[in-house]
């Protein structure tokens, strides 16, 4: 649990797991999305957004509410029977 929290393997971890979903279907492509990643980067280097549950909770929200707004390429391009 130490290597995770701090150093190099903390830093790779956090980072793999809050650019994931960016990068997971071209999500970076969407306004909206990439809209939402902004604020909030912004937000993580003026206070501890995720250390408090009011904060993991509304970006999870978000997150979530993003990643469903953002259209699927499979399903744009699946015919309508």
């Amino acid at each position: 649990f130490v290597l995770a929290g701090s150093g190099i393997l903390g830093v790779v971890l956090f980072l793999g797991a809050l650019l994931i979903p960016l990068f997971y279907r071209q999500s970076y492509r969407n306004d909206f999305y990439l809209g939402f990643y902004i604020l909030f980067l912004v937000s993580f280097m003026v206070e501890h957004t995720l250390e408090t549950a009011l904060g993991v909770g509304i970006f999870s929200s978000f997150l979530l509410l993003c990643f469903l707004y953002v259209p699927n390429e499979y399903y744009l391009n699946k015919p309508v029977k």
